[in-house]
């Protein structure tokens, strides 16, 4: 079943909303590719997307939270943390195992469902509090 984007889903920032539609895209193109039984051969681009993409958005989610000095940021920034940790032990254990169906399940539920969690409950704390500064 594909990542579905929806407007609820929207923290009100631009950047930061884009980002997410186009994690979002990448996720459900990923799926697509396991559909076609491409997965395994397309586990190595997307993983090197996420630690791009991760780095990159993380990046510009917490300096839009720092500069409207968003509560929760120091927290926020702690799960993110952990959410790269997490990215950097698949990719690890993808330069020693190489891929496999195993960690293309991974990709799929724990990196997806852990995206769209995140997007849903703490991203969303952060559309609650630009939207309360309005």
């Amino acid at each position: 079943m594909p990542f579905t984007w929806l407007d609820s889903l929207s923290v009100g920032n631009e950047t930061i909303d884009e980002q997410h539609k186009e994690l979002i895209k990448k996720m459900n193109d990923f799926m697509d590719a396991c559909k076609s039984n491409k997965a395994i051969h397309e586990l190595e681009t997307s993983l090197n997307f996420l630690v791009d993409y991760t780095a990159k958005h993380f990046t510009a989610e917490e300096a839009i939270q720092l500069k409207h000095a968003y509560p929760g940021r120091v927290e926020h920034k702690k799960i993110h943390e952990g959410f790269k940790t997490k990215v950097k032990e698949i990719v690890d254990k993808f330069k020693k195992e190489g891929p496999t169906s195993a960690m293309v399940s991974t990709f799929n539920f724990e990196v997806g469902n852990w995206v769209m969690d995140h997007i849903a409950k703490e991203d969303k704390k952060v559309g609650d509090f630009f939207r309360s500064q309005k």
